[in-house]
């Protein structure tokens, strides 16, 4: 949020255009963004983008209760180019490089004394779950609920499948779980970690890396 707000706070006009007569002229009735700026006080401020320069690259800006049209550079419209959910402070994924266990369709796996994972037979198996875990990264958020059997309910992912990753934290054994749910696109499952209320997408490769498929 910071950057945004320091964007406003630095914008500065190259040009004024006053009292315009028609903001269509410069794509201010379909505009590629609209900012309403909300103060203690409760009084509000709106900032609409229009259309870019051809030639200077810069955007034309109106601020409500002016007529005029301004010309700021592109800092502004590129900043708040973004979604909700790009301004959603998402769960961090522990480093596993420490990971000791790990847990996928009922199955423990847990390292020798050489470190290489094993089944719990104590038969080496062919994947190697820490570099499974090291690439682990959520692709997007896509949803933030307050209901959490409604949502897990939604996306599938109260059915049962979940991996579990023990690992070292500060010297302490610490536990990360991660419900998987139904496909979200071709490419991508959904998932939330265990105890968020954020649903994120997954890449299906990486999806099948982690059930050892």
């Amino acid at each position: 949020f910071q950057s945004l707000f320091t964007e406003l706070s630095q914008i500065t006009a190259g040009r004024y255009l006053p009292e315009v007569s028609d903001p269509s002229e410069y794509s201010l009735d379909a505009p590629v963004n609209v900012i309403t700026v909300t103060r203690t006080d409760g009084s509000e401020t709106t900032l609409t983008i229009g259309a870019q320069n051809p030639v200077t690259q810069e955007y034309y800006l109106q601020i409500s209760g002016d007529a005029g049209v301004y010309l700021v550079s592109g800092a502004l419209p590129q900043a708040f180019d973004c979604g909700l959910f790009d301004l959603i402070k998402t769960d961090p994924v522990p480093d596993f490089s420490t990971a000791t266990e790990y847990r996928a369709n009922g199955l423990t796996y847990s390292k020798n004394d050489t470190g290489q994972w094993c089944d719990s037979d104590g038969t080496p198996i062919s994947t190697d779950l820490t570099a499974v875990l090291s690439v682990l990264s959520y692709s997007e958020c896509i949803d933030s609920y307050a209901d959490y059997y409604e949502a897990h309910h939604e996306y599938a992912l109260t059915d049962g499948k979940t991996i579990s990753v023990t690992y070292l934290a500060n010297g302490e054994l610490a536990e990360w779980s991660l419900s998987l749910g139904h496909d979200y696109d071709e490419t991508h499952v959904i998932v939330s970690p265990v105890g968020s209320d954020l649903v994120y997408t997954l890449d299906k490769t990486t999806v099948d890396a982690l059930l050892l498929q």
